[in-house]
Parts: structure tokens; C-alpha cells; sequence
């Protein structure tokens, strides 16, 4: 699979993938796009102090789970987590704790670093291809974070003499000079969630599946370029995995077959505003999770060839 990446205009990198000619993320914004399509619409306040089983559909490289965590994180939320991230691309995963993003606050770092010893723990990592990628990519890519370093080599990754001093002078900046010492010493208990990758044909994966989600996020390609995960069977499946009571299904897609195929499965569907513009579709079994229902009109719509 090829891609490369690309600067978004919230100053996050966004990555466009060749062989699909599409791009994973908004050019407005990879990161701005993952919190307002989906963490925001996601309704989290109401798992505050409890759980939230969460499939992320399309992992990518992490956005929508890391604004997640993040979110929930800054809001005070205590949220626990249990995720499954659902990619097919090996790749994508691996490098996905290394995006640099766009203000790199520790608070990132600390994600990042969940998101990586979560991956290691997997034993599916390949280290020289992460170095390879880095080393090819590094301006949208670093490995030397404060304490990277360390994790790494503890998982059997040796660094030449280089990359030792850089690590070296970044963790004296980092842990003696720099402000972010402070914030530091506030603790974001991450260790309390999990993530768990599943790394095939999301259209097999959902298949094994057992949990009962409260928030499915389906973010892939456009039914125009990745049809095969926007039909009535892969929705039907996405439908069955849901909480009836406190499941969400959120995508940026307002396609009408999209729709249509989640009315199939007596859903209610609506839409998710944002500055009076449609930002996504959100679909419910539980009529008080939708805000805005669509409307007849639109429903009248869906029930015609365009729906099909």
C-alpha cells in the first residue's frame, strides 16, 4: 500500500493514500476533524466515572481514538476505556504514536505512549520498519520523544551512538529545563484503559466480534472509493454489535445509501450540527440520543433511488 503524508490546516499530518487516491483525514484538519465528527457528537459526557467500550473502525494513524482519550482527559471525564481499533494496515499502527502533532504538549506524549506500549504488548511490532519510516518521513515523523527511548530499547531496539545523544539531550531539556516538568505531575491514570488491535478485513474482524459497543465509529474511505464497508450486511453487523440503550454509531458520511442502510435496521438516524453546519450522521436504538432527527423530507429522500 502506498501513501505519504501531508500537512493539514490545523497544523496536524493528515496521509493520503495512493492506491485508494484519496486522503484519510480532512484537509481542514486531521485532528480537528476526529473531535468534531465523532469525539464531540460521541455525547462522552454521559460515561463520566464509568466505562465506555468503544470500535474504532479504520484505525488509521490513531486520530480518533487519541482525540478520544484526550478529550475525555481535559474534561475531567474519567472515562475507562476499552477500545478496539479495527486497520488493516500494519503499517499505519505502528507509526501512529510517532505523529508529530501540531502543539506538542505532554499530554500527547503521555497518549502516545499508551498508544505505544499498547502496541508492543501485541507483539506485532517491527522496529526497523518504524525506523525505516521515520528516518524517510521525519518531518511529519520523530522518534525522539522523552522517554521513547527507553521503551523501546526495553523491547529489544538498540540505537546507534547518534540517536543515544539526541535522546540523551532531549531528556535533559525535557525533564530539567523544560515547563512541562510541571504537568508532568498530574496523573492521567491511561494505565486503567485498553486497546486492542485487530489487524485484517474490518468485514471479517466485525464477525468475531462479541462485545456491545456505545460508541462505533466507521470512519473509512467514501462509498465512492471503499464501497465494500458502507453495505447493508457490513451496517446490518455494525448495528447488532451496538448497546441498545447507550450505542452510538457516528460517521462523517451523510451519503443516502449510508443512511438508508442504517434505517434498515430500524435505527433512528439524524444529524450532528456544528455552527448550523452538518458535521455527521448519528445513528441510535434510543430515541434521547438523537437530537436532531431527519426530517420527513430528507426520509422521503432516502426511500427513493437515491437511497439505493
Amino acid at each position: 500500500m502506498g501513501y505519504y503524508f501531508v500537512k493539514t490546516s490545523d497544523g496536524s499530518v493528515g496521509l493520503f493514500d495512493e492506491d485508494v487516491n484519496d486522503i484519510y483525514h480532512s484537509t481542514s484538519g486531521a485532528y480537528k476533524e476526529a473531535v468534531d465528527k465523532f469525539v464531540i457528537p460521541s455525547q462522552l459526557e454521559r460515561f463520566k466515572n464509568k466505562t465506555c467500550k468503544v470500535l474504532d473502525i479504520c484505525y488509521g494513524i490513531g486520530y480518533n481514538t487519541k482525540a478520544l482519550l484526550k478529550y475525555s482527559i481535559e474534561n475531567n471525564l474519567n472515562v475507562k476505556f476499552k477500545i478496539d481499533a479495527l486497520e488493516i494496515n500494519n503499517d499505519l499502527i505502528q507509526i501512529s504514536p510517532f505523529i508529530k502533532s501540531a502543539k506538542n504538549k505532554y499530554l500527547d506524549f503521555e497518549i502516545d505512549k499508551f498508544i505505544l506500549l499498547s502496541y508492543l504488548k501485541s507483539n506485532k511490532i517491527n522496529f526497523n520498519k518504524i525506523i525505516e519510516t521515520i528516518n524517510k518521513n521525519s518531518k511529519f515523523l520523530s522518534l525522539y520523544k522523552p522517554d521513547f527511548d527507553k521503551i523501546i530499547q526495553n523491547h529489544g531496539y538498540n540505537y546507534g551512538v547518534k540517536e543515544k545523544l539526541n535522546a540523551f539531550l532531549h531528556n535533559i531539556y525535557y525533564h530539567n529545563i523544560s515547563n512541562r516538568i510541571k504537568m508532568q505531575e498530574i496523573s492521567y491514570n491511561l494505565s486503567k484503559n485498553t486497546l486492542k488491535w485487530h489487524i485484517n478485513d474490518a468485514r471479517k474482524v466485525v464477525f468475531e466480534l462479541e462485545d456491545e459497543y456505545d460508541l462505533i465509529f466507521l470512519d473509512a474511505f467514501t462509498a465512492s472509493k471503499q464501497p465494500l464497508l458502507w453495505t447493508n450486511q457490513f451496517i446490518s453487523r455494525l448495528a447488532s454489535l451496538l448497546n441498545k440503550e447507550t450505542g452510538i454509531i457516528l460517521s462523517y458520511s451523510k451519503c443516502a445509501p449510508y443512511r438508508k442502510a442504517l434505517l434498515n435496521q430500524n435505527l433512528i438516524v439524524g444529524t450532528y450540527y456544528n455552527d448550523k453546519k452538518i458535521i455527521s450522521t448519528i445513528a441510535s436504538y434510543s430515541e434521547k440520543l438523537i437530537k436532531y432527527k431527519l426530517d420527513d423530507f430528507t426520509i422521503g429522500l432516502l426511500n427513493t433511488r437515491a437511497g439505493i
